[in-house]
């Protein structure tokens, strides 16, 4: 099973990562860096595009979701774009972080495969303090408690870039990238 790291921290970072539990679970666990993290489904997250709708109309759709998600509680949400060859889907995801959020691979349900890309938010915010999932995503640079100042959301971190092609979920606007130099607004 695959899983991608999305972060808002401005350095890649490579962790382990392993999945703790079912796949059709709503709440489990995973490691990163060796510590546990939650990992919780987003509510309203599991989408599939209608017959006949475009990947950027699905997406633009999934973006509210995602930044309704993060809006309301401040924290990163992830999922793998899927496909059943004619139809895309996700299954949006949260491990509670301010600063990253891995994508599980986990299909939204039997039939679909993974396309290679993903869908990701970021917080746009000023500023953030640290809990325990942040600590473990930055490797221990912010303590507990502590205050982070924020980027705000409109940048792909190297994390997000070392992840592979994808969309990020900004205060602003969808953007997508396939590799440093490419990031582009999607109209």
């Amino acid at each position: 099973m695959r899983a991608f790291l999305f972060s808002t921290a401005g350095r890649a970072v490579f962790l382990s990562v392993i999945l703790i539990s079912i796949c059709h679970a709503e709440h489990f666990r995973t490691s990163v860096r060796g510590t546990k993290v939650d990992v919780v489904d987003v509510e309203d997250g599991t989408l599939a595009s209608a017959e006949g709708e475009s990947a950027p109309a699905f997406l633009k759709r999934v973006a509210v979701v995602l930044r309704a998600y993060t809006s309301s509680t401040g924290f990163e949400a992830c999922s793998e774009i899927w496909t059943n060859g004619v139809r895309l889907a996700v299954r949006a995801t949260s491990n509670s972080a301010h600063v990253g959020c891995v994508a599980t691979g986990l299909a939204p349900a039997d039939g679909w495969t993974a396309s290679r890309e993903s869908i990701h938010s970021h917080p746009a915010v000023p500023r953030w303090r640290a809990n325990a999932a942040d600590v473990a995503f930055s490797g221990g640079e912010y303590r507990v408690g502590k205050w982070v100042r924020g980027d705000m959301g409109e940048q792909f971190s190297e994390d997000d870039y070392a992840a592979g092609p994808g969309y990020l979920v900004g205060g602003a606007g969808l953007y997508y990238q396939a590799g440093k130099g490419t990031a582009r607004a999607v109209p």
